[in-house]
């Protein structure tokens, strides 16, 4: 499964920022069309859960 980085909070995944595995038809035709996630890849996936963490805290 890909990950995501969520770009805006949504209800059923996570927080803004939280990096989440979906499956290719959900990031594709939902997530990203309504711009509410990005593909994660390995950079993206580091800095997306960096952020992630220094806003719990």
């Amino acid at each position: 499964m890909p990950e995501a980085i969520l770009l805006q909070d949504v209800e059923s995944l996570g927080e803004k920022g939280a990096v989440v595995d979906v499956s290719k038809g959900y990031l594709r035709n939902f997530l990203i069309p309504r711009k509410l996630a990005q593909p994660g890849d390995e950079g993206r996936a580091a800095r997306g859960a960096d952020a992630y963490r220094a806003r719990r805290a």
